[in-house]
């Protein structure tokens, strides 16, 4: 990985989150995420298509909405240098359905909160 000064390389451990389904690989690129992963995925769930980008609010607002996970961590999660975008887009999330969320995701990562922070 080369970290954001563009010069720093360093090896890090990285577990795939959209996976190809056939294969178990992690997709090539963002379209095939989209065409091949995403779309289908939320068609099965019944679930009215979003372009995938309005993933990454939507995971900010729930981290935010827990309460419990630093600002620092969910900014380098989501590609920030500093938590000031996230205090001044984000700020009016408050912690609410904070247990439910963090249980769902859990669940659905097959992991403990301990794992996500």
């Amino acid at each position: 990985m080369t970290d954001r000064d563009n010069k720093t390389v360093k090896k890090i451990k990285i577990r795939s989150v959209f996976c190809n389904t056939r294969t178990g690989l992690s997709h090539n690129n963002d379209q095939a995420i989209s065409d091949r992963f995403y779309k289908f995925h939320c068609q099965n769930a019944n679930v009215r298509y979003r372009p995938a980008g309005q993933c990454r609010p939507t995971f900010i607002s729930q981290m935010l909405t827990l309460g419990t996970v630093p600002m620092h961590w969910i900014a380098a999660h989501v590609g920030h240098s500093t938590i000031e975008m996230i205090q001044r887009k984000y700020g009016k999330w408050i912690q609410q359905d904070g247990q439910n969320v963090l249980n769902s995701i859990e669940k659905q990562l097959g992991c403990s909160s301990s794992d996500l922070i």
